[in-house]
């Protein structure tokens, strides 16, 4: 077995371990008290470990570039992109793991959450730039226009009738605007993903594709994660609540192992 597939199989059997307590509710066992604990302290404790380690990985990759290239910036940013993030769960850890309250929406965990976005997307941005400028074959302008013409007109078509009921509800003016902004970042970083995953399909035998497979993965389970979060707060929707809790574990497991990928291949 390689080194990525070991890897990969690691992962995995992590993230399938931390979801687990989470899919007795929708068996319909509960697990009782010490149910409840488990997925009190491994959602919380997993998303936030599996945040910081991607945000740690990100900022040993853009140390590894050399000072000229352009992809340092790059890692830079997602690696900022990544610690606002995990901050925002921190905040969360602390109401539910250390005050044993329940964390209120909005909360200033959301203002870390929505500062993320431009870093994240300034990162992705600058990625699709930096391998221009680095020589790889990114294909031409119009192919990249019309690959994000497309996952917008794709994420349009889906968004439009998910969100519609989240907006009819009734919500305060500020956790209506995060219901749906949550959504629409989400659905806005998934276009340069896909772009430059069309780009790392191009070279290096795939290993850089697995990187923004991996990312990608991650954003587009945020992406589920925040809808189903939205129609669970907006709606009083309680049986959505352990899907939310097991997509966000698996977007960030996700997340964790596109930036550990970027690392190993600048260490390999």
């Amino acid at each position: 077995m390689t080194r990525t597939a070991r890897t990969d199989a690691a992962f995995l059997v992590v993230a399938l371990g931390c979801v687990a307590p989470f899919l007795l509710p929708l068996a319909g066992l509960s697990g009782g008290d010490a149910g409840e604990q488990a997925r009190l302290y491994v959602g919380n404790l997993s998303k936030l470990s599996f945040l910081v380690l991607a945000a740690r990985w990100a900022v040993r990759s853009a140390a590894r570039f050399e000072a000229d290239n352009p992809m340092r910036g790059t890692w830079r940013m997602m690696a900022a992109g990544l610690l606002t993030f995990a901050a925002g769960q921190a905040v969360l850890v602390i109401y539910q793991v250390l005050l044993r309250l329940p964390s209120p929406f909005p909360s200033l965990a959301d203002a870390f959450f929505v500062l993320s976005y431009p870093f994240l997307l300034a990162a992705l941005l600058r990625a699709i730039r930096a391998y221009g400028e680095t020589g790889y074959p990114i294909g031409s302008v119009r192919a990249r226009v019309g690959t994000a013409v497309v996952v917008a007109a794709a994420a349009a078509l889906v968004g439009y009738p998910l969100l519609r009921p989240i907006v009819a509800a009734p919500a305060a003016p500020l956790e209506m605007f995060l219901n749906v902004a949550y959504p629409v970042l989400d659905l806005g970083v998934l276009i340069p993903v896909v772009i430059l995953l069309r780009i790392a399909a191009r070279f290096r035998g795939g290993e850089v594709w697995k990187v923004w497979a991996g990312l990608l993965a991650g954003f587009l389970l945020m992406c589920v994660g925040d809808i189903l979060f939205a129609h669970f707060n907006a709606m009083g929707r309680e049986d959505l609540e352990p899907l939310v809790d097991v997509t966000y574990i698996l977007s960030y497991a996700a997340l964790a192992r596109g930036a550990l990928g970027q690392y190993q291949l600048l260490t390999s």
